[in-house]
């Protein structure tokens, strides 16, 4: 047999050979687990740790709103490691008592998060009337 032809029966060979590997044959099938369950991950409502929301309060009420000129008030809580900026901060009366309103974001390891507040003074104190997760 020459060369040519030995290599030719030695290629027929193996693609014969490697044709019922690639085809599966002699190979059952896998089959999945039907016992399988999956979890699910659990969602986590934004809610603003109550040190934040409380500096927060204090950034928004403290500000001079006259020098603030409209531009956005930035914020930090050195006991939680958040930052963010309070914007839209505007001042207004009701019933009687002087309140500020703002949108305020919080960065920390969780994300970046919106929330919208109002504060009132109430007896000397601001407290804040509304504070929610946007």
């Amino acid at each position: 047999m020459a060369i040519g032809a030995r290599a030719a029966a030695i290629a027929l060979f193996a693609l014969t050979a490697l044709g019922g590997c690639a085809s599966g044959y002699g190979l059952k099938q896998a089959e999945g687990d039907r016992e399988l369950v999956t979890g699910s991950i659990p969602v986590v409502v934004d809610v603003a740790d109550p040190s934040d929301e409380a500096t927060i309060r204090n950034a928004a009420t403290s500000a001079d709103l006259v020098a603030l000129g409209g531009r956005p008030l930035a914020w930090a809580n050195r006991d939680t490691g958040a930052t963010g900026s309070i914007e839209a901060l505007a001042e207004f009366a009701k019933s009687g008592r002087i309140c500020r309103s703002f949108n305020a974001s919080r960065e920390n390891y969780q994300g970046v998060h919106l929330f919208s507040g109002t504060a009132c003074l109430d007896d000397g104190a601001w407290r804040m009337t509304s504070f929610k997760a946007l």
